[in-house]
């Protein structure tokens, strides 16, 4: 998506950071190091995601949970801002 959002950009002219700030979501290293200019991202916690998910599906083959309650209520998990150069303040 932030692909095709610098072309897009581009290809109005619209200069990236200097009149639009962007954030990608996931952090792909290979891709966010080298758009030009360089992709701030949220890096996901796959770590704690894959955990929260063994522990609620071990849950629920115990019987200890409910597997539709879990549906209805969404897990937040903090993920990691990663600085990089497609982010500048307001003119």
């Amino acid at each position: 998506m932030a692909m095709g959002l610098y072309r897009a950009a581009g290809k109005v002219g619209v200069r990236i950071p200097d009149e639009l700030s962007v954030v990608g979501l996931g952090d792909q290293e290979l891709i966010a190091e080298n758009l030009d200019p360089a992709l701030t991202t949220v890096q996901l916690p796959h770590y704690a995601m894959g955990a929260w998910a063994t522990d609620h599906l071990i849950d629920a083959i115990e019987g200890k949970t409910d597997p539709g309650a879990l549906a209805a209520q969404p897990a937040v998990l903090e993920g990691t801002l990663v600085v990089r150069e497609s982010v500048a303040p307001p003119r």
